[in-house]
């Protein structure tokens, strides 16, 4: 009886509503229709979203191989020409090398 009379009151308000120009939703197949739709909308967008990925991943693994494969190719037409002074992380070579613009002359000691 109290499921019965929950309906009835439901419908009234419903019917209410309908008479004050306010829109009630309460038709289940359109209801379920758009829920559906929602859901494939979000499978579809997951999807694509999936492909983005992978196609940024793909991408970014090529530019790689390719950065690889020329910096190979770069050090075999280098060949084996070596510097002899190459100075690494922590200096070494040979020390002096050509005078730069404005340190010409040579410090002999303290100024003052």
């Amino acid at each position: 009886e109290e499921g019965h009379k929950l309906s009835m009151q439901k419908a009234w308000s419903n019917a209410l509503q309908r008479a004050q120009g306010v829109k009630v939703k309460d038709n289940v197949k359109l209801l379920k229709k758009t829920i559906k739709s929602k859901e494939r909308k979000k499978e579809k967008s997951k999807k694509e979203w999936a492909e983005r990925q992978k196609k940024v991943q793909d991408d970014s693994a090529e530019k790689q191989a390719r950065r690889t494969e020329n910096l190979r190719k770069r050090r075999e037409e280098k060949g084996g020409i070596k510097k002899k002074g190459h100075k690494g992380k922590h200096g070494g070579g040979k020390g002096k090398g050509p005078a730069r613009p404005g340190f010409e002359g040579k410090r002999k000691g303290l100024i003052n």
